[in-house]
């Protein structure tokens, strides 16, 4: 394989995605975008919370640009990433302690192992709606995407390929690509509805004037795909 070559496919195919899309693009990446939207920060209590969301976002920036290059698993795996670390950003404005989350030993900086479980048992207990949505997301990618296995080796394989050769993108199929790119717009809703409920919650930060009108705006038309998505009777199988 040729890198230059292969990077310039790939711009060429995320290019005529974003063309072919560019309604659902957009839509996903404004709900990407407005979970930066979401709060003020006001005092030095919230510093895990803004390292933390600010990596959903560019976690989710990943996933969305990986499913534009036609990389599912690249694109799930950013998506389970961002799931976790929104768990976490949620969590970080009820527990602001930043030795809670991180701390340095004799190698050096580490996460703290039991954060994620201290996470999802608060989730459970104050937002089981947005935790069992996020938990179905999560345990999906789980079951395909998140270890090896024939399904994703399958997807390189194109219907013309008579050889049988893996390729280095994913088949082409348009449907899948639009629901693809929904999903990722579908969890930023998910995490926007988290994070704004906790932030509402939150002594050191203030929900920003308007977020909600805007937030909902974007919602509206990720919901109309999803509608017409459920018009196809490949996708109810």
């Amino acid at each position: 394989m040729d890198i230059n070559l292969l990077i310039n496919q790939e711009n060429e195919i995320a290019y005529n995605s974003i063309t072919e899309c560019e309604e659902l693009v957009r839509n996903t990446e404004g709900l990407i975008t407005i979970l930066s939207e979401i709060t003020e920060i006001k005092s030095k209590k919230a510093a895990v919370f803004y390292f933390l969301i600010k990596q959903v976002i560019n976690s989710m920036h990943q996933c969305l640009v990986s499913s534009l290059r036609r990389h599912e698993v690249q694109a799930q795996l950013m998506l389970r990433h961002s799931i976790e670390t929104a768990c976490l950003a949620a969590y970080s404005l009820y527990d602001s302690k930043m030795e809670n989350y991180i701390i340095n030993d004799e190698v050096g900086a580490k996460p703290v192992n039991n954060a994620k479980s201290k996470a999802y048992g608060w989730l459970d207990k104050n937002y089981p709606n947005q935790s069992l949505k996020l938990k179905q997301i999560k345990d999906q990618i789980n079951e395909y995407y998140a270890h090896g296995n024939m399904f994703n080796s399958l997807r390189g394989i194109s219907d013309k390929d008579v050889n049988k050769n893996i390729n280095y993108f994913d088949k082409r199929d348009l449907l899948l690509e639009k629901t693809y790119i929904w999903q990722v717009g579908y969890t930023a809703c998910i995490i926007f509805d988290l994070i704004y409920q906790s932030s509402k919650k939150c002594d050191f930060v203030i929900v920003s004037e308007g977020v909600f009108e805007t937030f909902k705006d974007l919602v509206e038309v990720n919901q109309r795909y999803r509608l017409e998505f459920m018009q196809e009777k490949r996708l109810l199988r």
